[in-house]
């Protein structure tokens, strides 16, 4: 009677707020008022107005409170320093995103509390920062007052019993190579509210949509989701497929972990599906060609006819030696024209051009690395590429270029990590218009990367050098 009383006296209300015109915006639904040791539920409908990219709603909560995820919409949930975070890293395009989440008070909380709250994105490779309206909860004699700022979640006496929900994932229990298909089946009964489908799959294993039976698929950073909003009630069944991709030189057993969660009555419920063991077998041509090629070290053109100089052994491909003027005072190559030693040279002058093998410095194919990855061409000035991977282990370009249809993919090692990248552009336009074709050739988020004499260095160093500017 009190609680049917306190929630006739709250209101929906909506609050919508820009920093700039046509910034984001956001909607909460939350009750008034809770009754002490009682749990909130606030729902947060946002709505995008353009951004595609970086977008995060946070909400600061008192000391003591706890939150827990009950949608996220493909976003990621964090719960830290009594912050709630939800954070897209792309939108996409997007009219309207739903999170919601539960918090819980102390047990002997009691009083007006104020949650601070704000959406961020980014302008023009900036962060822009929309500060939110406070959220005001009255925890304990909650009839006396309210706030009228949303609408009444009540508790649905008609509402349905739990769902028995049950999964199936069916991976090939023979091994594959390259790549395979993952099944999943979801009895659901006539559940008819949010469902969620996430696995998670080991690193450097790529996933690509098959069938999703309605919902909604995503791949990102290892992490599979399907999500279905408003599953069909008269169907008991979910099916959906996806395919993996790997590198086809890798072997070993892997294991992909994940769970199916679902709103039933409000409550947010989980069912954990068995992990499923892949064995993986190399390809046995590929895994050859990687240790074939450097035998012998052949092609060094440029050290032809340096008798004598059995120091250069190895440095395959080594155009930077030909013509070495250094080369005289070699024991066993004075007078050595195939070296380069200029007429009338005392054959004991200095050996300026091969002092060192300043040529060869950091030629990674001549220490034993069996697997010789382009490297990306160290031109002078500043230029644009688009990164499409970037892996612990060591991958064959020839991966990325099967597989997407790439012309050619460089490879680097960049604070750690392989990473891989297609394309030289002197301006960010192009490489942002490459970026898109990139996109539609199956890569996840591929993005533009800038070097300076074939350094390094952030996009937004490169567009200043360059006086060009940043295109959306």
């Amino acid at each position: 009677m009190i609680r049917g009383l306190i929630f006739a006296l709250n209101f929906l209300a909506v609050w919508i707020f820009s920093l700039l015109a046509g910034g984001p915006s956001a909607t909460i639904t939350a009750p008034a008022s809770i009754n002490k040791g009682e749990s909130v539920i606030v729902k947060v409908k946002i709505d995008p107005n353009g951004v595609d990219k970086l977008l995060r709603y946070s909400m600061v909560i008192p000391e003591g409170w706890t939150a827990e995820k009950i949608e996220e919409d493909g976003s990621s949930f964090m719960f830290e320093d009594r912050t709630v975070k939800f954070l897209w890293s792309r939108v996409g395009v997007r009219e309207e995103l739903n999170v919601s989440f539960k918090l819980t008070p102390p047990s002997d909380a009691e009083g007006t509390f104020e949650c601070t709250q704000k959406l961020s994105h980014t302008v023009d490779n900036l962060p822009s920062h929309i500060v939110l309206d406070p959220m005001k909860l009255i925890v304990g004699n909650a009839g006396t007052q309210n706030n009228g700022n949303y609408i009444p979640e009540t508790n649905d006496s008609t509402a349905n019993p739990a769902a028995s929900v049950t999964v199936t994932r069916i991976v090939p229990t023979e091994p594959v190579t390259g790549e395979f298909i993952v099944d999943i089946t979801i009895q659901k009964g006539d559940l008819s509210s949010f469902i969620k489908l996430q696995d998670t799959l080991p690193e450097g294993f790529i996933a690509k949509s098959v069938m999703n039976d309605g919902g909604d698929w995503s791949f990102e950073n290892g992490i599979v989701r399907l999500q279905w909003y408003n599953p069909n009630k008269a169907s008991a069944t979910l099916h959906a497929q996806y395919k993996v991709i790997v590198s086809p030189d890798v072997a070993g057993r892997y294991t992909i972990n994940g769970h199916v969660s679902y709103i039933e009555n409000m409550d947010n419920k989980l069912v954990n599906i068995a992990p499923a063991v892949i064995e993986m077998k190399a390809n046995e041509a590929i895994v050859g060609n990687n240790n074939t090629g450097n035998t012998g070290n052949t092609g060094n053109t440029g050290n032809t006819g340096n008798i004598g100089n059995t120091g250069n052994i190895g440095n395959t491909g080594n155009t930077g030696n030909t013509g070495n003027d250094g080369n005289t005072g070699n024991d066993g190559n004075t007078g050595n024209d195939a070296n380069g030693n200029k007429s009338g040279q005392d054959p004991v002058t200095e050996n300026t051009g091969n002092t060192g093998n300043d040529g060869n410095t950091g030629n990674d194919g001549n220490t034993g690395d069996t697997q010789q990855d382009p490297i990306v061409n160290k031109t002078q000035g500043v230029s644009f590429s688009i990164q499409v991977a970037a892996m612990v282990r060591r991958v064959p370009t020839n991966y990325y270029e099967n597989t997407y249809g790439l012309n050619t993919v460089n490879a680097e090692q960049v604070d750690g990590l392989n990473k891989y990248t297609t394309g030289s552009f002197t301006t960010y336009q192009d490489a942002r218009n490459s970026r898109e074709t990139v996109r539609g050739k199956g890569v996840e988020g591929p993005f533009v990367v800038a070097y300076s004499s074939g350094k390094r260095i952030t996009v937004q160093e490169a567009l200043m050098i360059t006086s060009q500017k940043w295109i959306k």
